[in-house]
């Protein structure tokens, strides 16, 4: 009769023991648990693979357009030799040892005049690198080649400047720069936007 009851406890004990690890198989679906890998469990420790983010790039607004007139004593559009407009920019970077390095991205359009023609143009851009918001930091100017073919009208152009970069003195600092973009505008140019 003892004999009887161990094996029949033994039984038991295994059919419960199996029963339980069936259940904490990890292959089981998550029972209303919460994700612990998404929450960050010290909150005195430093992740140290955080990524930098990359200062903004923004488009000056009197800068986002180039109008080409034969003259600009009385701009009117029969008298449009083309326009130009920037219409995005990204700047992709990294950063090593107090040094932003990345690739300014710049794309648009430009679209010919009644007084147009086909061809290569350059169009003249300028980059600047500007702290809490006034400080220009540096600064470069650059010509965008184009070519418009025979025929057409209107071209989209892309350029990417390669290797824009910039020492700064903490990484606290990198919230405080901006990169403005625009065309390097000679005073009529400027003045026409303005009034625009």
């Amino acid at each position: 009769m003892k004999n009887k009851f161990n094996r029949l406890s033994i039984l038991f004990i295994l059919f419960f023991l199996v029963g339980c690890e069936s259940v904490s198989d990890l292959s089981m679906p998550n029972l209303g648990m919460p994700d612990l890998s998404k929450y960050k469990l010290n909150p005195f420790s430093e992740d140290k693979t955080s990524s930098i983010s990359c200062p903004s790039a923004m488009i000056l607004a009197d800068a986002v357009s180039l109008n080409e007139f034969i003259s600009y004593d009385s701009p009117n559009e029969s008298d449009l030799i083309y326009k130009a407009r920037i219409e995005t920019i990204t700047y992709d970077c990294s950063y090593q040892d107090l040094q932003i390095k990345g690739n300014l991205y710049i794309s648009g359009s430009i679209a010919l005049g009644p007084q147009g023609s086909s061809g290569e143009m350059d169009l003249p851009i300028f980059i600047a690198l500007v702290k809490n918001d006034n400080d220009v930091t540096n600064r470069r100017f650059v010509n965008i080649k184009t070519d418009i073919p025979q025929g057409a009208t209107l071209l989209r152009f892309d350029h990417v400047f390669k290797d824009f970069e910039f020492y700064i003195d903490s990484t606290k600092d990198i919230a405080s720069y901006e990169i403005l973009t625009g065309f390097n505008l000679n005073s009529r140019q400027l003045n026409y936007n303005r009034v625009q």
